[in-house]
């Protein structure tokens, strides 16, 4: 379970991610050029999951990411959760619940679908099979279907828009047919990021010393006991 969730991530962070070469002279040539051009992002994020048994799921925060091992997800809504690559280990963490999991980069890294965009001179071509879906003034829709046919995921549409280049939506739909959405706003592309964002045990400790600090606050109420 621990890793269809981190799998999750790692397709949402591919395009961001991906250092390959460009296409060539094709439609989706100046899309490769942008994406290999990323160095890092720092966003705000919303996401959806929608489910038609369970009922949709929204959720957001910040997501900081750098080539081209490392990604940090926090959440606003729910508070308190951490998905987060250092380089050598992936971990999650719930600071209300308390509940920790890691994993080794190294191992996840196996499934050469799922994980290929950690590696260094990986052609997207390679791997997905792009076309331009749509396109206005303003915006351009892109779709990627992974040509492992053993792949999670089924589709990936991804909304950009050019000069200068940003990253609106990316959507995802497993082989079960469920859809995620992450909408980006306030992004911040190649910009200097210290290494101790992606310190865990720092960032951890920081949400831990939060949640205490609202616990305490709730407690401090009136009629709270």
């Amino acid at each position: 379970m621990y890793k269809t969730a981190l799998m999750y991530y790692i397709y949402i962070c591919i395009l961001f991610l991906v250092s390959g070469q460009a296409f060539g002279l094709d439609q989706t040539a100046r899309l490769q050029k942008e994406l290999s051009a990323l160095k890092n992002i720092r966003t705000d994020f919303t996401q959806t999951i929608f489910s038609s048994r369970f009922g949709d799921e929204k959720a957001q925060g910040t997501v900081t990411i750098v080539k081209p091992d490392k990604m940090r997800w926090i959440y606003e809504v729910p508070e308190g959760r951490i998905f987060l690559a250092d380089g050598t280990t992936f971990y999650r963490y719930d600071a209300k619940d308390k509940v920790e999991q890691k994993s080794s980069q190294k191992e996840l890294m196996q499934d050469p679908t799922s994980f290929f965009f950690l590696w260094d001179n990986i052609q997207l071509k390679d791997h997905f099979t792009v076309s331009k879906k749509s396109a206005n003034q303003q915006q351009t829709t892109y779709m990627l279907i992974p040509k492992d046919q053993d792949s999670d995921m089924k589709e990936i549409e991804l909304t950009v828009s050019f000069s200068p280049f940003a990253i609106h939506v990316l959507e995802t739909t497993d082989q079960l047919g469920q859809k995620n959405r992450l909408e980006f706003s306030n992004s911040v592309i190649n910009s200097t990021i210290s290494d101790t964002v992606f310190d865990y045990q720092k960032v951890k400790k920081t949400l831990e010393k939060k949640d205490e600090s609202q616990e305490k606050n709730r407690h401090d109420q009136p009629g709270v006991s």
